[in-house]
Formats: structure tokens, sequence, C-alpha cells
């Protein structure tokens, strides 16, 4: 048995990865679920409130982890390749920032940096949070784009051909 068909019995719906993926995924939205209605309303217990909050955002912990990675192994296994919505006009701004993933994260390393200047410095009403997700969601794909344009440049063959010897340009090896 091969490493793809290995992965393919894994990722299967119902595979054992796929079951531990959803309850993982789902556990996780149910804590989060519970802690953000106890925000809004006290009388609702917080699930695990005491004994994960604050969330150690120093060093990535296996808590915050597990979630992220049962998401990834979820889309990978239930979004095809050649899902009909990946080809939308909607859906190729992120593609192009996934595919130009590091140079996106970067940037959105310095605008979040950015961002939350510009929220401490002047008035952080919704409408500005709104629009300064915005312009940053806006940059990193405008950014995404520019790289992508880019590197297509470099890929586009010469239109203008090279005389080679004899049509034109002669090489001289000669010191006069």
């Amino acid at each position: 048995m091969g490493l793809g068909e290995l992965s393919a019995r894994w990722l299967r719906p119902g595979g054992a990865l796929i079951v531990m993926a959803v309850g993982i995924a789902g556990a996780g939205f149910v804590v989060k679920l519970s802690w953000t209605i106890h925000g809004i309303w006290d009388p609702f217990p917080g699930l695990f409130l005491k004994e994960l909050w604050p969330v150690n955002k120093n060093n990535l912990s296996p808590i915050r982890l597990a979630p992220f990675f049962a998401t990834v192994v979820l889309v990978a296994a239930l979004v095809s390749p050649s899902a009909g919505f990946l080809g939308a006009l909607a859906a190729r701004p992120v593609i192009l920032c996934g595919q130009q993933s590091l140079e996106v994260f970067c940037l959105g390393i310095l605008l979040s940096a950015l961002g939350h200047f510009t929220l401490t410095e002047y008035h952080s009403s919704i409408g500005i949070q709104l629009a300064v997700n915005a312009a940053g969601i806006f940059a990193l794909c405008m950014t995404a784009k520019m790289i992508d344009w880019y590197k297509t440049m470099g890929r586009v063959p010469l239109t203008v051909p090279v005389p080679g010897p004899g049509k034109g340009i002669s090489p001289s090896y000669s010191r006069d």
C-alpha cells in the first residue's frame, strides 16, 4: 500500500482522520462560541474559560494548533481542487494570496502592526475598524496580484528575435 492510497483512505469521508478533525473542530467551535456568548451575557457559562484563558500567544501551544490543523484537514478532504466556486472571480484574490503566501504573510504582519497603531492612535469605532480591515485586505490582495504579474512577466518569451552569428552582428575577438 503506497502513501497515496494510505492518505486517500484516511482522508475519505468517514475515515479516522476526518472523524477526529470533525470532533476537534466542532469542540473548538463550541468552546469559542461559549466564550463569545459569555462575553456578551455573563450568566452563560464559558466552557473551559478558567482552564484555557489566557491562551499563551508567545508560543504555538497544541491547544491553539489543533483546531487550526483540524480545519485544514477538513478543507483539504472536502473541497476538491476542481470545485466550481474556486473558478469564480471572487475567489481569484484568495487564490492569489495563497499562491504568494510567504510574501502576503510577511506583509500581513506589517499591516497588522500599522492597523493596531491606527486603531490605538485614532478613534477605534466600528467604522474605523472596518475601514482598517478593508484597507489591509485590499493591500494584501493587490500585493499578491502584483507579485503574480511580476513573476508572470519573467516567463514571457521574448518577441524580438536575437540575431545569431552571421546575422547582423558578428562577434569579434581580435584585439586591435
